[in-house]
């Protein structure tokens, strides 16, 4: 696929034509009137017996007959077709992360300095970030416009028209469409009824039709089932590139085979951070890829292909694992408490599942459709599928507790089933503002109480734990009393949940209590001779001047310091 010289190659007919001078002697040009490719354009006939040209005629022919992709739609076209708010939906279709990206997103999108920069086309920053976070060397990695960017390159780099790839549906179905954008063909390998690899097949027919690549995820969308290390192992053995998409890797509790592209010179690994960080919108995936790989793929790639504010939002994502780890804990936590909840309806039979959503086969005599049209009306929406290997089952993503309560409670109206009596709390409005903050606390609360204790006095133990609490309730107390921001309604929400100490934070209304450490610390029956713990001395009052407290090791908490 050479560049055509119009200036350098003798095959080009070249004419001279004189224009009118208009007073100014006319200069000499060259046009170009034969072209070296004699391909005839499709034209249409008109009435009077000519041709023209239409605008399909340049489209490449294998296009004109591609059937679009069909995405989920977004909150603002649901918003109107269902005549709902968007935060009266509920958005179980598409396997978004709800909890939304860490806080640091938000902060770090509304520093940014310099959106009028292009970005850097080798995101060098976010690339050294994920080598840290992945242990693999930033030379493997490379970023794109989420990982459906990066599938759309490996198959430009890799396949020629007419060329093969293995596609084992069901699964995603952004590899079937790539493969027919780029003019190749696909040879279809069915799972097993248990949605396993056929891996006999895969076999057999690697040998004998060469196709190019094939495509496997794990956990595979849409049932959430996982390739073992031997499978993989023996599909690696073929003469075949492998692709293995890894979106969903973080909820199977299986480690990621980024690491193996250095061994494996046909193994290509995806991810991203649209489920794991929650920035489906924001549109960033990466990828690992062998040395002898991913060298072409450098120079085919759109120079700027990673936007400035996706790679600063994922750098900031990364900054907080805390953040990440707890999400995702509370997803694992409410995808079994989801399918126990799903098993207990008499049309749905959920499959098992490693990722955060839930296949479930709908019973005999009842349309799939029609319960997703259904439950759309009360706005909840969940996935159903129109394919052949799919027909009659619907897939939904884990959401948030609320999410899954109000899901089991249009199931049971819709097919008049008594509701079932829960415990749940219901979430004060503005809850969900905080959520991932106090999720965060809670976590390292965890950590510090799981936390080895050796060489420590047994009082020092608990300083982490005491510290933690602190800041829990002082998190509150400023959202609520200083800074306005969440409604009283939620304030006592907070306090009733125990998410706040309400007696700590009603000593520091008082003058004199501003900045105290722990009720503790105020009791007299607690320490020598009945005083108030040396932390309640003002700095300047006291003879040492590095202090701590044997309760909470506070340093000082006096009103004046």
């Amino acid at each position: 696929m050479g560049v055509i010289d119009i200036y350098n190659v003798s095959s080009l007919r070249l004419t001279t034509t004189r224009r009118p001078s208009c007073g100014i002697e006319g200069s000499r040009r060259r046009r170009v009137v034969a072209m070296a490719s004699t391909i005839p354009v499709q034209q249409k006939e008109v009435n009077d017996g000519q041709q023209r040209l239409t605008g399909d005629s340049f489209i490449r022919p294998h296009l004109r007959n591609l059937s679009p992709y069909q995405p989920i739609l977004p909150f603002e076209v649901l918003s109107t077709r269902l005549g709902r708010k968007p935060e009266d939906i509920i958005k179980l279709d598409a396997n978004e992360n709800p909890y939304g990206p860490p806080p640091e997103v938000i902060e770090a999108l509304g520093a940014l300095k310099f959106p009028y920069i292009y970005p850097d086309p080798e995101s060098r920053r976010l690339r050294a970030a994920l080598a840290k976070d992945s242990g693999l060397e930033s030379d493997y990695i490379l970023v794109g416009c989420g990982a459906d960017e990066l599938i759309d390159l490996i198959m430009r780099c890799v396949l020629d028209p007419g060329d093969k790839i293995v596609d084992c549906p069901p699964t995603f179905t952004m590899y079937e469409f790539d493969a027919a954008v780029n003019a190749a063909s696909v040879i279809k390998v069915p799972r097993k009824s248990d949605f396993s690899l056929d891996v006999d097949v895969i076999s057999d027919v690697v040998l004998q039709e060469k196709p190019k690549c094939i495509f496997l995820t794990s956990p595979n969308n849409p049932d959430g089932s996982i390739i073992s290390d031997e499978i993989l192992l023996k599909i690696l053995e073929l003469p075949i590139l492998v692709v293995l998409d890894e979106a969903y890797i973080e909820f199977s509790g299986l480690e990621s085979k980024m690491q193996w592209v250095k061994k494996h010179e046909n193994l290509i690994v995806l991810r991203t951070f649209s489920k794991r960080a929650g920035l489906a919108g924001l549109r960033v995936g990466y990828g690992a890829f062998p040395l002898s790989i991913i060298e072409y793929l450098w120079r085919a790639k759109q120079p700027y292909n990673v936007s400035v504010t996706a790679e600063v939002s994922a750098c900031a994502a990364l900054q907080n694992p805390t953040y990440l780890e707890t999400v995702k804990e509370a997803l694992l936590q409410e995808r079994e408490r989801l399918f126990n909840l799903l098993k207990e309806l008499p049309f749905l039979n959920p499959y098992p599942s490693y990722s955060n959503f839930i296949l479930c086969e709908v019973a005999p005599g009842m349309d799939a459709k029609k319960l997703k049209e259904d439950l759309a009306k009360m706005g909840v929406m969940i996935r159903h599928y129109n394919n052949k290997e799919l027909k009659g089952y619907v897939r939904v993503s884990v959401g948030k507790p609320e999410h899954t309560d109000a899901l089991m409670d249009c199931l049971r109206r819709l097919y008049k089933m008594p509701k079932v009596k829960t415990n749940r709390v219901k979430y004060p409005e503005g809850w969900e503002l905080i959520e991932p903050t106090l999720r965060e606390l809670q976590a390292k609360m965890r950590e510090a109480e799981n936390d080895t204790h050796d060489g420590k006095r047994k009082c020092e133990t608990l300083w982490p734990i005491f510290k933690i609490a602190h800041q829990k309730s002082r998190y509150i107390f400023d959202l609520y009393h200083r800074r306005k921001e969440i409604s009283k309604e939620l304030y006592e929400f907070c306090l009733d949940q125990g998410y706040a100490d309400r007696n700590l934070i009603a000593k520091w209304k008082k003058p004199g209590y501003e900045r105290l450490c722990c009720l503790r610390c105020m009791q007299p029956r607690d320490h020598n001779f009945a005083t108030t713990c040396v932390c309640r001395v003002p700095k300047h009052l006291r003879e040492e001047k590095v202090i701590e407290c044997v309760h909470c090791g506070c340093r000082g908490c006096a009103s004046g310091d």
